[in-house]
């Protein structure tokens, strides 16, 4: 919005992400249907078949605590993500590689 600042006291890093069966308001996070652990990272699948009817979400969450979350509709279509997740260099931030498929 015009005329306003955005000021931080403290940084607020990526911290997480989920898919979602709803829009952000909904809170309706998914449970991951798998885990898999490497050596420096852990990759989570979701499986998103089925319609949602109020659509799939992706969140993506800045944060220790969730402070801010920013979310995208995906495609109706979406029926996995896997998202893999790294420790960052700051304490409580992590890297995300997120990928969804369609049929």
């Amino acid at each position: 919005m015009s005329g306003w600042t955005y000021f931080a006291e403290a940084p607020v890093y990526l911290h997480g992400a989920a898919p979602l069966a709803g829009p952000p308001e909904s809170r309706a996070h998914l449970i991951h249907s798998s885990i898999r652990h490497g050596k420096d990272e852990v990759t989570y699948t979701y499986v998103l078949d089925g319609p949602s009817p109020n659509g799939k979400w992706m969140q993506c969450a800045y944060g220790e605590h969730h402070a801010l979350t920013l979310s995208m509709r995906l495609a109706d279509e979406t029926d996995s993500c896997q998202i893999t997740q790294r420790k960052g260099s700051k304490a409580g931030q992590y890297s995300l590689h997120i990928v969804c498929s369609q049929p």
